[in-house]
């Protein structure tokens, strides 16, 4: 009886410590995951009206990233070749984003549109670094995401877009370097 109580308090000891470990897993996958959302459309939501410019999800993406007048990311967008009301192209994107300001630039992209693309979760647990920028395409849409400094509650991270844009699946990333 001894030797049976013994190997169940052993197996019991083995299920716990299988149990804590599991959760202390799945603690860091969703401590990594966390960001706020600074919602894009209700900042621009003025400038859009004004101007009449639906569909410009790449205008707010480079008044936010740059900290600049929405009419002045229009009219960079404009120069490489958006036409009013319209999305952009990624190589208008990335073009008036490199001549936007001398301190950031891309010049790489990633697709990851295999199987309909990646959730955002997905996409900072496997894919984003610490201190890091990204513009991520979806379907029909552009935002960017600021991965932050990892905290004692996992990676603090920022979506500049719009409420609906965390359950969209990411079919391009672009990491923002600095020069």
């Amino acid at each position: 009886m001894e030797k049976q109580f013994k190997l169940l308090e052993s197996l019991i000891i083995k299920f716990m410590t299988v149990l804590m470990f599991l959760f202390a897993v799945s603690q860091v996958n969703s401590q990594t995951t966390r960001f706020g959302l600074v919602e894009l459309n209700d900042r621009y939501e003025q400038d859009i009206y004004q101007m009449n410019d639906n569909n410009s999800c790449s205008v707010r993406l480079l008044a936010s990233f740059f900290n600049i007048e929405y009419s002045e990311a229009y009219k960079m967008l404009e120069a490489e070749g958006r036409e009013h009301a319209q999305g952009a192209s990624i190589t208008e994107i990335v073009k008036a984003f490199n001549k936007a300001n001398k301190n950031y630039f891309v010049n790489e992209f990633y697709d990851v549109s295999e199987n309909k693309g990646i959730g955002l979760k997905y996409f900072l647990t496997n894919y984003a670094s610490e201190n890091t920028d990204y513009i991520l395409i979806m379907k029909g849409h552009i935002v960017w995401l600021k991965v932050g400094e990892m905290s004692k509650k996992g990676l603090l991270n920022t979506l500049y877009g719009n409420d609906k844009d965390r359950g969209k699946n990411i079919i391009v990333y672009l990491p923002i370097k600095k020069r």
